[in-house]
């Protein structure tokens, strides 16, 4: 049986293997929230901050979570203007969507709650149609690139799995970073 990642683990191996890029690219400890940045951008505050999925880990099923960034007068988690605020795949580009899409594919190939069993097909077959739906669809591979600005979370089930898109976050964190402030219209990025 896989030890349980419990949202704090999750946070705890996500802090280890982004926080030394984003001390690196000026950033320090964002207030008010179980793990994020925050760096002056002017007169403004870059914020990054990461969220995990509120159903928490589950056995045979694991979690997930995103991130997201942020522009505002304030040092805060979902401050300001919706419009100055991006999740990190409408940052990516193709070939990085694809990434991500295989990557979350070969988690779900892992997941023993998602492999047919009968137990599974007992639970299905007490549940509403509608309710069944949303389960087959949630575990089933894509079988197409993401398009742009879909919303889609990392999975995860095991610590590797963290540490993997912990290692791959703050590889981007530069790029992502810059295409953020981009897109945003701000002229003042500095990624070093």
């Amino acid at each position: 049986m896989t030890a349980k990642v419990a949202t704090r683990d999750l946070y705890r191996l996500l802090r280890e293997g982004c926080g030394g890029r984003m001390k690196a690219l000026g950033f320090g400890r964002l207030a008010g929230t179980s793990l994020g940045w925050t760096r002056r951008e002017g007169d403004l505050f870059v914020s990054i901050w990461f969220q995990a999925a509120r159903n928490g880990w589950m056995d045979g099923f694991g979690s997930r979570f995103t991130f997201e960034f942020q522009l505002d007068p304030e040092a805060a988690v979902g401050a300001g203007q919706i419009d100055r605020r991006r999740r990190y795949m409408r940052l990516l580009n193709s070939d990085e969507r694809e990434l991500v899409r295989e990557w979350n594919d070969d988690i779900l190939a892992r997941l023993p709650g998602f492999a047919a069993n009968p137990a599974r097909e007992a639970m299905l077959k007490d549940m509403h149609p509608s309710m069944v739906e949303m389960y087959r669809n949630s575990c089933q591979p894509s079988t197409a690139p993401y398009p742009p600005g879909v919303d889609v979370w990392l999975r995860y089930y095991e610590p590797p799995d963290v540490e993997r898109w912990a290692a791959w976050i703050a590889e981007s964190m530069p790029a992502l970073l810059t295409r953020f402030l981009d897109a945003i219209g701000s002229t003042n990025a500095s990624t070093a």
